[in-house]
């Protein structure tokens, strides 16, 4: 038994169709984008609904995801188990630059930042050399995330659009930047009385860039 394959029927046609019409009836309108856009919006008021696909359905929702010190926590943990490896272990760097993300001493939050951090070019799943394939758990830390521990400037902003870069803002911070934003947001809730659960100043704090400045630069990673 075989499956037959059918297509959805596409609503460009219909709308091509009304503005062809508009066209032909009222040539004096042509000109003039918010009318024709106002009557084929009414006939098809779908088109209107931002958030969904007037064709298919399908969500429209994008995701920007920005430099923030959960990321950089991420990261910063991930160079310190990095360096870690390589001093206990005397691993070599490209060995040691490959970290199971979930045996971080860090809360399930910030290991989620996993996306992000990649979508933004800090780290890459660590693919296996043969089979292309992630080896399963592990992350290695890019050149633009090393960059980022040595208190470089970095893209600290990127626009997804179902698991693909739409766009690369030209926004840049440093791990500093965005780890003194969050010691100042911190310390404005303090003042209004709201509680936090936990309070990483003093796990931010610890961060030097200088103490980085020979590290890493030998794993390109990928950067999408």
């Amino acid at each position: 038994m075989s499956n037959e394959i059918e297509y959805r029927q596409s609503k460009i046609a219909p709308i091509i169709r009304m503005t062809l019409q508009i066209a032909k009836e009222q040539p004096e309108h042509l000109d003039n984008f918010e009318y024709i856009k106002a009557q084929i919006f009414r006939e098809f008021p779908e088109l209107a609904d931002k958030s969904t696909c007037a064709n298919c359905d399908a969500s429209m929702e994008m995701t920007v995801h920005r430099l923030d010190w959960n990321i950089g926590l991420l990261l910063k943990t991930m160079a310190e188990e990095v360096r870690s490896r390589m001093r206990a272990n005397h691993l070599d760097f490209p060995t040691a630059n490959s970290v199971q993300i979930t045996s971080l001493d860090i809360t399930d939050g910030c290991q989620d930042q996993k996306t992000a951090a990649a979508k933004l070019g800090l780290i890459a799943k660590h693919l296996n050399s043969k089979t292309g394939k992630q080896i399963i758990g592990r992350w290695v830390i890019t050149t633009r995330g090393w960059r980022a521990m040595r208190g470089e400037r970095v893209p600290s902003r990127v626009q997804v659009w179902r698991e693909n870069i739409e766009e690369r803002y030209t926004d840049t911070a440093t791990l500093s930047e965005v780890f003194a934003q969050y010691s100042q947001r911190l310390e404005e809730d303090f003042k209004v009385g709201k509680q936090l659960s936990y309070d990483y100043r003093v796990v931010l704090s610890n961060y030097d860039p200088k103490e980085w400045q020979t590290s890493g630069g030998y794993q390109e990673g990928q950067l999408t």
